[in-house]
């Protein structure tokens, strides 16, 4: 069935698929904590959604470069699990949900774009406005967790606040592709978006996303001047390796110290985050080719030498530690793909848009570690921009 909106058709039964498989392979953290069951069939679903996109994926188009790229970087992150005795099941669950996504949105944009787009948007929203209201409404949270770090920690129906950014990065997304599709440039109804956006996180509290947000919203009028030079994807990701060497290895910010904490009130070490990447090194070192895998938070937490953290807080050294450096160098080419399409594209609002995401999503894997199912979907989008903007 298909209906005429604004002289443009859209396929209903396809809309529809799109959003149930979203549904089925989004996972969310509130529906899981209520409905224990509910992970294991989910996991079912997850599977069945997979095995119909890989089917209709080999079926009707040739499997991408960085499709391939993803499929080897997830199966040595499998393998350095299984082969260290990790979280076998959690890695499966998420290097399962991180493919399907991707081949859902490679194969969406190519067949059934605006139907993809539709579905992306509605589908986004409605968990988008559910969980502000829980922050609004019951802003102690709706759930409480604990680990070896922090003792209670509030969470709503997208779960902790950290956490928020994974579904608010789509939302912002989607719903943008889909204004400038609408009048054909960035449209300011998509500031409308950003704006409202920031103030979720800001009610939660999730300052590093918060700061992503603002980043990426400040960032797309300056990427709407005509691209030069300097001002464009390739410039902005040479400088955050820049600032990664410069703050990670080198500790430039040390020499400074004294300064920050008279600014800012903080020390230099970033919350002790500093103390977290030391520790992590000192684990890559030990193993460096293929890492350890998914692990369980409370062994990770247990390894730990100085501060109780879960993972590395820092992207990079984080994949490192997880897959070695066969597996940066996998997760860095995916990476250049997508970043080598965007530039092609530079002069697209589309293009502008996914290069502030990216850039913005890269700011924020400089304190924090975000799953593959946060990272990879939204680099294949940036990947198929030629057909984005068709």
């Amino acid at each position: 069935m298909k209906i005429s909106i604004k002289n443009s058709e859209i396929n209903i039964g396809a809309t529809i698929f799109y959003a149930i498989s979203l549904l089925f392979v989004m996972e969310i953290p509130y529906l899981n904590y209520v409905l224990p069951k509910w992970t294991t069939i989910q996991m079912f679903l997850q599977l069945i959604v997979f095995f119909l996109f890989v089917f209709r994926a080999i079926q009707k188009t040739k499997i991408s470069k960085i499709q391939w790229a993803i499929w080897i970087f997830c199966g040595i992150y499998i393998l350095s699990t299984v082969i260290n005795g990790g979280n076998i099941l959690g890695c499966f669950s998420e290097t399962l949900n991180t493919i399907t996504l991707s081949i859902m949105f490679e194969y969406g944009i190519k067949h059934n774009k605006k139907e993809l787009i539709t579905a992306a948007c509605l589908y986004f929203s409605i968990i988008f406005l559910i969980n502000f209201a829980t922050i609004v409404l019951v802003p102690q949270g709706l759930y409480g967790t604990s680990n070896l770090l922090y003792s209670t920690r509030e969470n709503w129906f997208l779960g902790y606040r950290n956490v928020h950014i994974v579904f608010i990065q789509s939302y912002i997304m989607w719903n943008s592709i889909r204004i400038i599709g609408k009048h054909k440039r960035i449209y300011k109804t998509i500031y409308l978006i950003y704006a409202w956006s920031a103030v979720s996180l800001l009610i939660a509290d999730s300052q590093t996303s918060l700061i992503g947000v603002m980043i990426s919203m400040i960032l797309l009028p300056i990427l709407q001047f005509r691209s030069n030079r300097i001002n464009n994807i390739i410039t902005y990701g040479i400088a955050y390796l820049a600032i990664w060497f410069s703050i990670v290895m080198f500790r430039i910010q040390d020499r400074f110290a004294e300064f920050i904490t008279g600014m800012t009130g903080r020390s230099a070490t970033f919350t002790g985050r500093t103390f977290i990447w030391d520790d992590t090194i000192s684990f890559i070192k030990k193993n460096p080719i293929i890492g350890y895998g998914k692990e369980e938070n409370t062994v990770r937490q247990l390894k730990a030498i100085t501060v109780k953290a879960a993972h590395g807080h820092n992207q990079i050294l984080e994949i490192l530690y997880r897959t070695g450096i066969v597996g940066i160098i996998v997760y860095m080419y995916i990476y250049s793909l997508s970043i080598k399409k965007l530039y092609q594209y530079r002069e697209n609002d589309n293009s502008k848009l996914l290069s502030s995401l990216v850039i913005s999503s890269l700011i924020m894997c400089l304190t924090e570690y975000y799953s593959i199912v946060f990272i990879f979907p939204l680099l294949v989008v940036a990947y198929n921009i030629d057909r984005v903007t068709k």
